[in-house]
């Protein structure tokens, strides 16, 4: 059984708006505030006030995700196939734990190359960002793709191709994909321990800093952005106040210049009316 990622794993839920929403899962990563924004304003100005809040506070989504949503919108074919192996793989699985490999056996390779196929997909379509898929990223969107085999709630937006977050589970026997340490499209069953080499062990552990190192960088830019983000969005709020006082300000100084032409014109009305009585 998957269980949930509890540092970033709390806020699965879908835009509020499901039509109207899609756009954000479309629009590039820089984009989307943009796009959050705009879609913001369009459900407060139809009285959708607490939808808009909520969605005001989306976040960005990771490159990672953005790239899977866009294989399930896309390519969706390749999702479904990976749906299918991915219950294979559970069958399997069980049937192992009875005491029948065989099997698994047969649906490990089917599953690893599905998982191949759509981490492939989803590379092609960061290219087009101009940002190429790194080890951080690829690492995300294998795990995510892991927790889907186990998670229903995770399987359900990944079809819909409306993921919000990276996730993480524990495996269903694919821990030997070969896109955790390298591109999908190298996948490989992996080595017996006792064939590797030192040199080879010394490469893992050396490309395993690495890798945390850059986790840990991605990790303090994304809050980065996050916290920049909403203090964009706290500015914006305070800037629709300011606009809404002086909208009030206007009016009211238009009321009372209205009401000071109509005392003026009662005075004159006045002054003219002495005028005629005074005799002459």
């Amino acid at each position: 059984m998957a269980k949930p990622d509890r540092r970033r794993g709390a806020r699965l839920a879908a835009v509020p708006d499901e039509s109207a929403g899609d756009e954000l899962f479309a629009a590039p990563p820089a984009e989307f505030v943009q796009a959050r924004n705009a879609l913001v304003r369009r459900l407060r100005a139809a009285g959708q006030r607490e939808a808009a809040e909520e969605l005001s506070q989306r976040r960005r989504p990771t490159p990672s995700v953005w790239a899977l949503n866009q294989v399930a919108r896309q390519r969706p074919a390749l999702v479904e196939g990976f749906r299918s192996t991915a219950e294979q793989m559970r069958a399997a699985t069980q049937d192992a734990l009875a005491g029948d490999a065989d099997p698994l056996r047969t649906a490990q390779p089917a599953a690893l190359a599905a998982i191949d196929l759509v981490i492939e997909a989803a590379e092609a379509f960061l290219v087009t960002l101009g940002e190429p898929a790194n080890a951080v990223t690829r690492q995300r969107m294998v795990d995510t793709l892991r927790a889907a085999t186990t998670d229903a709630r995770t399987a359900e937006l990944l079809r819909a191709g409306r993921l919000i977050e990276d996730r993480t589970a524990a495996g269903l026997g694919l821990e030997g994909f070969s896109a955790l340490h390298g591109p999908a499209s190298s996948a490989r069953r992996p080595e017996p321990r006792s064939t590797r080499s030192t040199e080879r062990d010394r490469a893992s552990e050396a490309a395993a800093r690495r890798a945390r190192a850059a986790t840990e960088r991605w990790t303090a830019l994304d809050r980065a952005a996050r916290d920049a983000e909403a203090e964009a969005s706290a500015l914006e709020h305070e800037a629709r106040q300011a606009r809404r006082q002086a909208d009030r300000a206007v009016a009211a100084a238009a009321g009372a210049e209205r009401s000071a032409n109509g005392a003026r014109r009662r005075a004159e009305a006045a002054r003219s009316k002495a005028d005629r009585a005074e005799p002459h």
